[in-house]
């Protein structure tokens, strides 16, 4: 047995707890009885689900995140990063043992709902209970994700961050539960009519694996374990796929596939950019590993040091090429997207500056306040000073601040590459500073 998953056991199961668990659902069931009029059925598998989301989602966050925190606050992190433990054995082990608890409530109130609920068929019903596993796992491995994101950047485990966590896991899986008794078909994914049970089923079973797959990735690093952005770049293929298969409108589709799927994936890739590059580690270490073995042509190890972020980032350079090279203006297509695929390529640029402004204040010798520092400048340069040019009705100083407002394509590229240039000029001077200390 995982020597992880047992010790997580015998510190989460006891007899008090064994009985307390069933003790406490059947009261809050027979509460849900006694409202319903002493009837079965329906309501009383609705109370199941909500107890479920309750257990399973929420609480079972907050441990898998806090199992890591306690770790640190203990001082037994270390010990176990210096186990012969692999990295899969010690990701299924604390993900699945600091939630075994959890899981025990969670999987009676899925016995109630699995009797009480009214579904067609076996199938559907198995589909369902498949849907509310798979949320649960994507929640836990998303709480701990995060937490392990703090440790791999020597970041304090913060309650706000957990609980900013758990509300974006609640915003992306509260449509799927809230439909999980509808089988009709009601989503449009690539031109196919899915029903919510089958497009549930697709949706959280892919968020549940990649963040399963993310929790045993960083493990992997933060256990001394090189690994590449292959992973992220399959990730980042399969997110912006997702994507895509939304934006798949019949009357526009027939007339121009290619560009229409080509920007939503180039929004997809310039958000897991920012993402990537904002979680990454973005210290003077880093940096002097990766020129390092970029010196000795030891390109297997380049890759391994290579920031995740550059892979999500060529992806949307390509994909802005793309469209910038295949778009015809004399498609009828409304003004606003228009102009909006015609700048693809100068945002694109705009990325890569944004990150080397945020790389800018992670080279500074005290880096603390560096992502607080970006977002300041970035609120200027997108919001607060593009404002300020319009108020004024200076238009060249918003187009010098904001390319991608320019009605010109050639000079929005121009200005966003002078853009480009300076800020990386900026991460050069001073890293070469933090060097040579």
């Amino acid at each position: 047995m995982n020597p992880e998953f047992l010790r997580h056991v015998w510190l989460e199961i006891n007899p008090h707890r064994l009985i307390a668990m069933p003790v406490v659902l059947a009261l809050i069931f027979s509460l849900a009885y006694s409202i319903n009029d002493n009837n079965l059925g329906l309501p009383i598998a609705r109370t199941a689900l909500w107890v479920f989301a309750a257990i399973g989602l929420l609480w079972g966050t907050r441990v898998a995140s806090d199992s890591v925190a306690e770790e640190i606050r203990e001082k037994t992190w270390d010990t176990q990063m210096m186990s012969a433990m692999a990295p899969w054995s010690m990701t299924w082990g604390k993900l699945l043992g600091s939630t075994v608890y959890i899981w025990y409530g969670s999987i009676l109130c899925l016995l109630v709902f699995a009797i009480n609920a009214e579904y067609s068929s076996i199938a559907i019903l198995t589909k369902a209970l498949i849907i509310a596993t798979c949320a649960a796992i994507f929640c836990q491995a998303f709480g701990m994700l995060i937490s392990l994101l703090a440790v791999r950047n020597r970041t304090a485990i913060r309650t706000s961050i957990t609980l900013l966590a758990q509300l974006l896991g609640l915003m992306y899986l509260f449509p799927f539960l809230t439909h999980l008794f509808r089988d009709k078909g009601e989503v449009f994914w690539f031109g196919i009519e899915w029903s919510w049970i089958d497009f549930g089923l697709l949706s959280l079973g892919l968020a549940a694996a990649w963040t399963v797959i993310g929790v045993y990735r960083l493990t992997a690093t933060i256990l001394q374990i090189r690994t590449t952005p292959l992973a992220w770049l399959i990730f980042s293929l399969i997110v912006a796929g997702y994507c895509a298969g939304f934006g798949w409108n019949e009357s526009e589709i027939k007339q121009r596939p290619t560009v229409i799927i080509s920007s939503i994936s180039f929004a997809a890739f310039c958000a897991l950019s920012y993402i990537a590059a904002f979680t990454d580690r973005r210290d003077t270490i880093e940096l002097r590993r990766f020129f390092f073995v970029i010196k000795q042509r030891n390109w297997k190890r380049a890759s391994e040091q290579t920031p995740y972020w550059t892979a999500s980032y060529l992806l949307a350079l390509f994909t802005a090429v793309i469209i910038f090279f295949g778009f015809n203006t004399e498609l009828p297509i409304n003004k606003m997207y228009k102009f909006l695929l015609g700048h693809c390529l100068p945002a694109s640029l705009l990325v890569a500056r944004d990150i080397g402004i945020l790389y800018y204040f992670s080279l500074a010798p005290n880096p603390k306040r560096a992502v607080s520092a970006t977002i300041f400048y970035l609120t200027c340069l997108y919001g607060l000073l593009p404002a300020l040019f319009t108020a004024i009705d200076l238009h060249l100083g918003r187009i010098a601040v904001l390319p991608v407002m320019g009605d010109h394509i050639i000079g929005s590229i121009i200005i966003a590459l002078i853009h480009v240039i300076i800020a990386w000029w900026l991460v050069i001077q001073r890293w070469r500073r933090s060097s040579s200390i």
